[in-house]
């Protein structure tokens, strides 16, 4: 019996060496393999959403930009908001609405939406500097700019 207990003892080792044995480096483990690809899954994502707010704000800017600096022609005038966050803020209009199908500013709608909030409120709009008349304000001319030979001639 002592063959048999030692042939059984030695089997049960050999299957306990088997499965701790490490698998070979090309026999890859499928839940690794999966775990991995959910891994970069992940990242991916954060990446995306964190460009597609990157670009959000992007196109926001460039709406207030043209909307608080004239860049936009609707019947023959240029709407100009003092503050262009009014255009989100007062007018309840949300990012998507100026945006093309391919993502560019429909600078159309942009600037039917400002001249429409302007009409309602007129206070909004951003006046143009004047310019002063020297001859009027009393203001001096332009100055004369000063040369080597008036440095050296007599003053007058």
């Amino acid at each position: 019996m002592s063959e048999e207990n030692t042939t059984e003892q030695e089997a049960t080792n050999e299957e306990i060496s088997n499965t701790s044995k490490p698998q070979p480096e090309n026999e890859t483990n499928p839940n690794a393999e999966a775990a991995k690809y959910r891994t970069r899954l992940r990242e991916a994502e954060a990446t995306s959403e964190t460009l597609a707010n990157q670009l959000r704000e992007l196109q926001k800017q460039h709406v207030n930009l043209l909307v608080s600096e004239g860049h936009l022609k609707h019947e023959s005038w240029q709407p100009r908001l003092r503050q262009p966050d009014d255009l989100w803020n007062l007018g309840g209009h949300q990012l998507e609405e100026f945006l093309a199908d391919d993502g560019t500013i429909n600078t159309e709608a942009l600037a039917k939406a400002a001249h429409e909030l302007l009409e309602k409120r007129p206070e909004l709009k951003r006046l143009s500097p004047q310019r002063v008349d020297p001859a009027v304000s009393g203001m001096p001319g332009p100055m004369k700019s000063n040369t080597w030979q008036g440095a050296f001639s007599p003053r007058r």
